[in-house]
C-alpha cells in the first residue's frame, strides 16, 4: 500500500499527470493506493506529506477534484483505493454525499485520522455502510490489512 497525495505533481499536469502516476504505482506492484485529500493543516502527517498537501493545494486540488481523479483511476484499474483525509473537508462536503460519491466511484474505504474517539460513532454513521461489499478485493483489504490474524 502506498500513500499518494492527490494532485501533488507539476501544476500543468496536476490532474492528468497524477492519474498516470497512480496507475504506474499500481503497475509497479502496489496492491492499494491510499489517496490523500490535500488539507491545509495535516497535523497527523510528517513533513513530506505536509509538503505534498501544500503542493496539491497550490495546484487547486480539492476534495471534489480528488474524487474526480479517483474516478479516472478506477476507470482504468480495479485495484483498491482508500481515501485518506481530514474531517473538515469531508464534513463540509457532507458525509452522506461523500459516501454516495465513494460508492459510485468504487472507492473501497476511508481513513480520517483526526476524528476524536468520542465523535467516532457520529462521524462514521450508517452512510458509510453502503461501502460494504462482498468483493474479493474488500475481503483482501479487510483480512490482510485491518483485522489482526488472531481475529480473522
Amino acid at each position: 500500500m502506498t500513500l499518494e497525495v492527490s494532485g501533488r505533481v507539476d501544476l500543468r499536469r496536476a490532474r492528468e499527470g497524477f492519474e498516470e502516476l497512480a496507475l504506474s504505482v499500481f503497475d509497479a506492484g502496489a496492491d492499494i493506493i491510499e489517496l490523500g485529500v490535500p488539507f491545509s493543516d495535516p497535523i497527523a502527517d510528517g513533513s513530506v506529506i505536509q509538503y505534498s498537501s501544500q503542493k496539491a493545494l497550490s495546484n487547486k486540488i480539492t476534495l471534489e477534484k480528488t474524487l474526480e481523479i479517483a474516478g479516472k483511476i478506477k476507470d482504468k484499474s480495479d485495484k483498491p483505493i482508500i481515501l485518506m483525509g481530514y474531517a473538515n473537508p469531508f464534513l463540509i462536503y457532507g458525509i452522506s454525499n461523500l459516501s454516495k460519491s465513494m460508492k459510485e466511484i468504487g472507492i473501497e474505504g476511508i481513513i480520517v485520522p483526526d476524528v476524536p474517539l468520542e465523535s467516532y460513532d457520529d462521524f462514521y454513521s450508517n452512510d458509510f455502510k453502503i461501502l460494504e461489499r462482498d468483493s474479493a478485493c474488500w475481503e483482501r483489504i479487510g483480512t490482510e490489512f485491518f483485522i489482526p490474524a488472531e481475529l480473522a
